[in-house]
């Protein structure tokens, strides 16, 4: 049976300008996970709760890219055949 531990991530910071105020959340991780969590921070010197935020970022951007990555791709295929016309009909004028 896995074997959980709950943190709590608390704010380092209040408020950043570029994200607004934090708000506090309480999670589950798995004994590796905190014991790789505590390596990492204490090495580092970052907080637990930075690297979780990062971690968090990370995952999103990721998932983001994954969503629209083929979508953005066949727009951006369709919008260069249109300029690749283009140019051809300009140096034919």
């Amino acid at each position: 049976m896995n074997q959980y531990s709950t943190i709590s991530i608390m704010p380092d910071i209040v408020f950043t300008e570029e994200s607004g105020p934090m708000k506090p959340i309480s999670l589950k991780l798995d004994e590796r996970q905190v014991k790789l969590l505590d390596e990492v921070s204490r090495s580092t010197h970052i907080p637990k709760s930075a690297l979780v935020r990062k971690g968090i970022d990370l995952v999103l951007r990721q998932m983001k890219e994954d969503v629209i990555s083929s979508e953005l791709r066949r727009e951006i295929d369709a919008l260069l055949d249109e300029d690749r016309e283009l140019l051809k009909r300009l140096a034919k004028a």
